[in-house]
This record gives structure tokens, C-alpha cells and sequence, in this order.
């Protein structure tokens, strides 16, 4: 007896069951292993290191465009390291060239003592950051969720950036915003794990939600995730989000724990 012709919609159905049956790993789960795990981290670091460099103004949608970008060059033609700059120039609002310049920088690095993976690899690792900037970015242009988990989950790894002094004799002086209030109250409630630190905590985020300020909530308590991620932590800041969430109009997701 003939055996019978699958359609084409029929065979792609059967290749995605054999692929469940064979627990093969999806093509993002691929690069979550050991073998990609430093060129993920360093390029994070590179991000890192520029939202730091430009004071915190860097945000989520312009990472997503430098990572496209980047991507797209990959595609295009062979790799090509990161120019060496004399002076790193940072103009506002032309973050993009700072981050992909600042990955390259660090991928560099990390290949001189090991080799250098294909541009398909390094692209498949650009698309697993996508995929975290998808899962902590909140909705609008001003979002840096991603940025503020990312800054607390270096923090947890030993990672710090300092930024220099403007000259050898003087420091500009910042005052203190809102929201770095908040995350010192976050911080402290982390360190001293005590109900007096949460309720200072707590209700310093609830008087800036009441603000109309659930962005920088919602900053801060993803930078806290970033820190310990562990579940006590986000189930106390659930409650928290929930409502930062809300008051941005988008329903709240667990975060992954």
C-alpha cells in the first residue's frame, strides 16, 4: 500500500511533535549553557556599562535598537572589533553606537583568551538579551526595567562600574532623585530582612505611586529582583508592582523567578 503524502502544513506539525518528543532545547534555550554564557554576560556588562556612563539616561528601546543594529551588522559581513577611541564621546540621545561600541569592547576582551563564536551564535546570544529586554521592559518610550534589573543582577554577580570624578579636584554634585531614595530604602530592607525596613520601603513606594511615579517603582523593584532573586522577594514586591502596573494601564506578569 502507497504510503500516504503529507501536506506541508502536516509535516511541519509532525517535525515540532518529534522535536517535543526529543526534548531538544529551542533556539534560545541554546544559548542559555555554559558554552554561551560569557559572551551573553559580557555583552550585558557592555550594556551596563553604558547606562551607567550615561548617568542612567539610557533606556530599554534604545538598547532593543543598538542590539538590532548590531545584529544587522553581523548578518551583513564578518565580524569587526571595536575601534579604539582616544576619547569616548556621549551625546544624548545617540546612545546606540555607546552600546554596540561597549559590547564589541567587551566581547574583544573575552576573545582574545578564548575563540570567537560564528555571527550566528554571537546574533542567537544578541536575540537571548531581546528576550530578557521583552520580559522586564515596561510599555513606553521612557522604560528602563530591563536596565533596572540588569544594574541589581550585576550587582549580585561583583560587577561594578564607577564613574570618575568631572576633574581631579571636584565632583558634581547630584541631588538625590526619588527614585535613588527609594532604592536605598529597597536596599536596606535586603540587607536588614526586617518588617521596620519594609514598612519605610513600602511606603515610600506607595507615596510615589500615589505620585503618579509607578515607572520608577517599578525601576526600583526590578533592580531589587535583579539583586536577590529569590522568591520571598518577589512575592513581597508583588503586591507593589501589581499596582505600578496597573496605574501604567498593562496587566503585571510574574516575573521569572
Amino acid at each position: 500500500m502507497p504510503k500516504k503524502r503529507l501536506s506541508r502544513d502536516q509535516k511541519r506539525k509532525q517535525k515540532l511533535r518529534k522535536k517535543r518528543r526529543t526534548g531538544r532545547a529551542g533556539p534560545r534555550k541554546k544559548y542559555r549553557t555554559e558554552k554561551y554564557i560569557m559572551t551573553i554576560m559580557r555583552a550585558e556588562v557592555g550594556i551596563y556599562e553604558t547606562f551607567r556612563m550615561t548617568e542612567r539616561q539610557l533606556t530599554d528601546g534604545e538598547v532593543r535598537l543598538a542590539l538590532r543594529q548590531l545584529i544587522a551588522e553581523l548578518r551583513s559581513g564578518p565580524y569587526t572589533p571595536a575601534e579604539v577611541r582616544e576619547v569616548v564621546e556621549i551625546r544624548e540621545g545617540e546612545y546606540e553606537d555607546l552600546v554596540i561600541w561597549n559590547i564589541k569592547r567587551n566581547w574583544d576582551d573575552l576573545f582574545a583568551t578564548q575563540p570567537r563564536h560564528p555571527n550566528a551564535d554571537l546574533i542567537g546570544c544578541l536575540r537571548t538579551i531581546l528576550d530578557s529586554i521583552e520580559t522586564w521592559a515596561t510599555p513606553g518610550p521612557a522604560s528602563r526595567g530591563y536596565l533596572s534589573y540588569l544594574e541589581g543582577f550585576m550587582g549580585r554577580m561583583g560587577v561594578t562600574v564607577e564613574r570618575l570624578p568631572l576633574s581631579e579636584w571636584e565632583e558634581e554634585e547630584e541631588e538625590e532623585t526619588a527614585e535613588a531614595y527609594l532604592q536605598e530604602l529597597g536596599e536596606d530592607w535586603l540587607r536588614f530582612r526586617d518588617r521596620e525596613a519594609w514598612q519605610a520601603f513600602e511606603g515610600e513606594a506607595r507615596a510615589m505611586l500615589g505620585q503618579r511615579q509607578a515607572q520608577e517603582v517599578i525601576n526600583v523593584c526590578q533592580h531589587l529582583i535583579g539583586q536577590v532573586n529569590e522568591p520571598w522577594v518577589i512575592e513581597e514586591l508583588r503586591p507593589l508592582l501589581r499596582a505600578a502596573y496597573g496605574q501604567l494601564g498593562v496587566p503585571f506578569g510574574r516575573p521569572p523567578g
